[in-house]
């Protein structure tokens, strides 16, 4: 991903005593650079919830974290091996029929309108226009 770099262009980084850039960070409300701060070689940051509220990281609940993730891992896992129903909802659908050119053709009802109905031993294919099966 390229980075949009005209926002800075009428912009001075910060130098420190030496006029060296420092470490710095683009601020998006001021549109400017502001000093970063860190220890032990990494910047520190802020965490903060959908609303912008700082999120403390030794106040999260480590024991309720592990006791949902452990809860939906059990609903996965019994979608995955059947013991636990899934809920779904098809919205749309795409019907195809396969038959050999001695069997019958199946009813073309308008329900199934669209529907493609291929003749695997002429590779002939037809579809379903409500109430016949035409060529495709």
């Amino acid at each position: 991903m390229a980075i949009d770099l005209t926002k800075y262009q009428n912009s001075e980084l910060i130098e420190d005593v030496r006029n060296r850039p420092g470490p710095q960070q683009w601020n998006n409300y001021s549109k400017k650079f502001e000093p970063s701060s860190g220890s032990d070689g990494a910047r520190h940051a802020k965490i903060t919830d959908k609303f912008g509220a700082p999120i403390d990281p030794r106040e999260v609940n480590v024991e309720k974290l592990e006791a949902k993730l452990d809860a939906l891992n059990q609903k996965v896992d019994g979608i995955l091996d059947g013991s636990s129903p899934a809920n779904t909802q098809l919205t749309g659908s795409f019907v195809e029929y396969r038959i050999l050119s001695t069997e019958p053709y199946p009813s073309a009802v308008p329900e199934e309108k669209g529907a493609t109905l291929v003749i695997m031993d002429t590779g002939e294919v037809f579809m379903n226009h409500g109430s016949s099966w035409g060529v495709w």
